[in-house]
């Protein structure tokens, strides 16, 4: 990206134009799976770059002018140098980052792992050895610092899996293979070497697809979800808050969000499963996914012992009404401030219409279909409840 902008800005110097000022366009073509790629919406993190002609990560985007030869040379993602050089406030001292070399200190000699997160992790601890951390100081730095090194993370998993094509057995994938010649041939066109990407590699197709049979293996034996649970990391928590430093935001710090909500999916975990909080559980999976519109969330389908066969028995775990303020204000609190929809315009739009189809409805009571989501009660009790910006919503 820096690249284009440079080179933009040397063709305007050279026809002697003015300066333009560019910016960066994302646009969702029609087809295209809009919780993939829809727009960013919250101050997160995240990293834009060009990949290379092979389509891979670029091996380095750091250039330094050498001061024996006076020349211009690149930097490898993995030069331990390349931390101090890059981010000198979080290196005072010029400390050297991580390399494949890399050995603990002290009485524990053994090697650090192949992979970079474990110094990553190691780098952003949360010290209370009376100097603190400078990393987590950094604010918005620190974000870059933090995609910087995932994005390292992320491209020596890649090289490793190419350099052991063998040990992860890529000859295997044979059908794969004749597919690729013989398209090739049909093209009349030659492929280069082809690097398979195994089910292990986080994120990839196979890997997702993994995912997707297992869970469908659960369905199979122990027969569908019952229920279907979200929870979303909220900013807002007490135990985020508690633990900013001072002038820090919850945005600030991915590394504090990340931990209190993988604490905080434990607990659900332990209420659901071994507390037996909805009945005794025969199964559950879950994903958690860090979209765009907010922080992440988790989604969790629970498979109960004893099903939710009636409405009445759905009425007694599932409640799509707002608590009456009077009766349960604690309650009525926390459903008005985090679980009223919208409103939020064109974004959650499909054709003109909203795509979670609100409003639903009044119901007086539940129904339910045989191959169907229930239909939940949604009682007109003629009560309307003001949000901020002076929204007016009711049970709908």
């Amino acid at each position: 990206m820096g690249e284009e902008l440079r080179a933009h800005q040397d063709n305007q110097f050279d026809s002697a134009q003015p300066p333009s000022e560019l910016q960066v366009l994302f646009t969702l073509k029609p087809g295209m799976d809009r919780r993939r790629f829809n727009f960013q919406r919250s101050n997160e993190v995240a990293a834009v770059f060009s990949m290379t002609a092979d389509g891979e990560i670029p091996e380095s985007y750091v250039t330094i002018r050498n001061k024996n030869t006076r020349r211009l040379q690149s930097v490898s993602t993995i030069d331990p140098n390349l931390e101090p050089w890059v981010y000198p406030l979080f290196y005072p001292f010029g400390t050297r980052g991580w390399h494949r070399d890399l050995r603990q200190t002290g009485n524990n000699q053994k090697r650090v792992s192949r992979e970079a997160y474990e110094y990553i992790r190691y780098r952003m601890a949360i010290r209370e050895n009376g100097h603190g951390n400078a990393i987590l100081l950094g604010r918005r730095l620190f974000q870059q610092w933090v995609v910087d090194n995932y994005v390292k993370i992320e491209k020596d998993r890649i090289e490793f899996i190419k350099e052991n094509q063998r040990k992860i057995r890529a000859e295997t994938y044979c059908g794969l293979v004749n597919y690729m010649n013989t398209a090739a041939q049909n093209a009349n066109a030659r492929f280069g070497r082809i690097i398979i990407l195994p089910s292990s590699f986080s994120g990839s197709p196979r890997n997702m697809m993994q995912h997707y049979q297992d869970a469908m293996g659960i369905v199979r034996k122990f027969g569908k979800p019952d229920l279907f649970i979200t929870m979303t990391c909220n900013p807002n928590w007490r135990e985020i808050r508690e633990n900013l430093l001072p002038g820090q935001q919850p945005s600030d710090r991915p590394d504090l969000t990340a931990r209190v909500f993988d604490m905080k999916k434990k607990h659900l975990l332990d209420l659901i499963v071994r507390e037996n909080f909805f009945g005794e559980t025969r199964a559950f999976v879950s994903t958690i996914e860090s979209q765009k519109p907010g922080l992440m969330h988790i989604h969790l389908l629970v498979v109960l012992k004893h099903k939710l066969s009636t409405p009445e028995m759905v009425d007694k775990c599932i409640s799509a009404e707002i608590p009456d303020p009077e009766f349960n204000p604690d309650l009525h609190r926390i459903v008005m401030g985090n679980m009223i929809h919208g409103p939020c315009g064109a974004w959650c739009e499909l054709n003109g219409k909203y795509s979670k189809h609100f409003p639903k409805p009044f119901r007086d009571e539940t129904t339910m279909d045989a191959d169907a989501y229930p239909h939940y009660r949604r009682r007109d009790y003629g009560a309307l409840y003001e949000r901020r910006g002076g929204h007016v919503v009711d049970n709908r």
